[in-house]
């Protein structure tokens, strides 16, 4: 079991998305339930190290994917 303390910060992701404009979210995992979608992964800079990131997001509506060939 894993302990220790928090250091992050929770945010928007239009506050994510101005932040860290440089950075990629690598998603390595995703999970789906009855209203919410969650994505781990890690979120690279360039010349950083990578730190995990988790992004939650609360569906209103049908779920669409689509995928190119």
């Amino acid at each position: 079991m894993y302990e220790g303390s928090f250091a992050g910060t929770a945010m928007t992701l239009a506050d994510y998305m101005k932040q860290y404009s440089n950075a990629e979210f690598e998603i390595l995992t995703e999970g789906y339930s009855e209203c919410s979608t969650i994505y781990s992964g890690w979120i690279r800079q360039e010349d950083k190290e990578p730190v995990s990131g988790i992004l939650n997001i609360y569906n209103t509506g049908e779920i669409i994917y689509r995928i190119d060939t």
